[in-house]
């Protein structure tokens, strides 16, 4: 299902490729989202906000933000329903993963809170951070985020193991 027009997790609109930096994204056409394939979000996220600046100048023109999610949110590649946690375990920006492919989305607003957050960090105490810094940062946001997600999965896979024993 890898080549077959993708579909948007949040309002199902058509998901478009675009190459942003070395990446291939898909990136919704009517609501903002962006589909990352399994590997890319942690590329992005140790580039910091510039890289999240570079995604949100593909998204489309006058984008229409779909309502929150509180239908099941089905994976693009695969049809898996995607569960939902939070980057780097407690930021507000709300990632939605897919436990089979291991792709990532995030929605038009969580993109603008991750970028807002980037920019917030590296403008800390009124001075921007360096190089090393911005690096450093977006590795332990990354790994957190990993951590966290395979975390949920051990959780997952381990219910999907436990099976009731008949008592005779």
């Amino acid at each position: 299902m890898a080549d077959a027009e993708r579909l948007c997790p949040d309002c199902h609109g058509p998901m478009q490729p675009h190459g942003v930096r070395d990446l291939r994204l898909d990136i919704c056409s009517m609501c903002g989202g962006v589909w990352f394939d399994a590997g890319e979000f942690g590329r992005l996220s140790r580039r910091g906000s510039r890289a999240v600046d570079s995604v949100m100048a593909e998204e489309p023109p006058d984008i229409t933000p779909a309502p929150a999610a509180p239908h099941q949110q089905l994976c693009p590649v695969d049809g898996n329903p995607l569960d939902r946690y939070h980057f780097a375990g407690s930021s507000p920006v709300m990632l939605a993963g897919c436990s089979k492919c291991a792709g990532i989305f995030l929605s038009h607003e969580d993109l603008l809170r991750l970028d807002d957050r980037d920019r917030d960090l590296e403008h800390r105490s009124g001075r921007a951070m360096n190089v090393d810094e911005a690096a450093a940062v977006a590795f332990l946001d990354a790994q957190a985020a990993a951590d966290v997600y395979d975390s949920q999965m051990a959780i997952y896979n381990w219910d999907q193991l436990m099976k009731p024993v008949p008592f005779t």
